[in-house]
């Protein structure tokens, strides 16, 4: 299916948060109206651009590396 956030699909950050949404809709939790790729691909573009993981899903700036800059 084509979407705005085909860029992301490559990411590590897509795949966790792919799953991680349906385990929330195959547990019950949530229902989509959305198709699943529009919402794993505004997740996987606002946590990429606001940096609070790298890119390539490899990590995380914990609180001491952000005060260490």
């Amino acid at each position: 299916m084509q979407h705005p956030y085909i860029k992301y699909e490559q990411d590590k950050t897509w795949t966790v948060v792919n799953d991680l949404i349906n385990d929330l809709i195959n547990n019950n939790d949530i229902e989509l109206q959305t198709p699943i790729e529009y919402v794993v691909g505004y997740i996987c573009k606002g946590l990429l651009d606001s940096q609070v993981i790298s890119g390539g899903g490899k990590g995380h700036n914990t609180p001491n590396q952000e005060l260490s800059k």
